[in-house]
């Protein structure tokens, strides 16, 4: 007597969640063993090249009004006070 447990290729409420699987680990196997420059020729990748990044910026409160920094930092207290978060970089405020 069959027991029922094995894998039937029926359309049912599942199947949608079935194809997201698959293709998520066709696209985690072809990352994992694809060569990069396959990778770069398909696009497939997230940069060409290293960033140059301008380390000489202006401070941060140098480049927006006054008016500006001020409701910053008030808004910053204020939430700081109230609910005790900070959703700033501690650094900038």
């Amino acid at each position: 007597m069959p027991s029922g447990h094995f894998i039937t290729f029926t359309v049912n409420w599942a199947s949608p969640m079935l194809v997201m699987a698959l293709c998520a680990v066709f696209i985690v196997a072809f990352i994992r063993f694809c060569p990069n420059w396959l990778r770069m020729v398909l696009h497939f990748s997230l940069q060409e090249k290293e960033i140059k990044v301008d380390e000489d910026l202006p401070n941060f409160f140098d480049t927006i009004l006054l008016s500006q920094a001020d409701e910053l930092v008030n808004e910053e207290k204020n939430v700081k006070q109230y609910f005790g978060i900070a959703f700033n970089d501690p650094d900038t405020v």
